[in-house]
């Protein structure tokens, strides 16, 4: 008998296997359905598609060094306007209104790094910003 419950728990799999083989083949003849009855074109296509993305020229890089240095002056985050994050390298309009947000609701900035407090600016994104920002006068 034991070889008899055996085998009828291995139909059962096979059953089990068939039917959700079954399910995913009847879920992908639905959608095939519904694409081709939407009027739309659809391509299937193995190509990658590039695109050329070129360098916006930002405020930042565009400010004047002060007399007598080499360096590009430093965003003073306390002060710093949202145009003025917004030149920021990775900084855009989600992440501008976050840093002045944040500022709003602890005050202002001690130390750059607290930059990285902000929701959604990492260690990545403050390396790309660092050299650019500063807290004090």
């Amino acid at each position: 008998m034991r070889t008899r419950r055996a085998d009828t728990t291995e139909q059962e799999k096979t059953r089990r296997v068939d039917r959700a083989r079954l399910f995913l083949y009847l879920c992908l003849g639905v959608l095939i359905g519904l694409m081709l009855s939407s009027g739309r074109d659809y391509v299937l296509s193995a190509e990658k598609t590039t695109r050329v993305i070129e360098p916006v020229p930002t405020a930042v890089t565009a400010r004047s060094a002060p007399e007598g240095t080499d360096a590009p002056e430093k965003l003073n985050l306390n002060t710093a306007s949202y145009d003025d994050l917004l030149a920021l390298p990775g900084i855009g309009p989600t992440y501008a209104q976050a840093i002045l947000d944040y500022r709003a609701a602890h005050g202002p900035f001690h130390f750059i790094e607290e930059v990285m407090d902000v929701r959604g600016i990492g260690p990545k994104r403050f390396d790309a910003i660092k050299r650019l920002i500063t807290c004090g006068d």
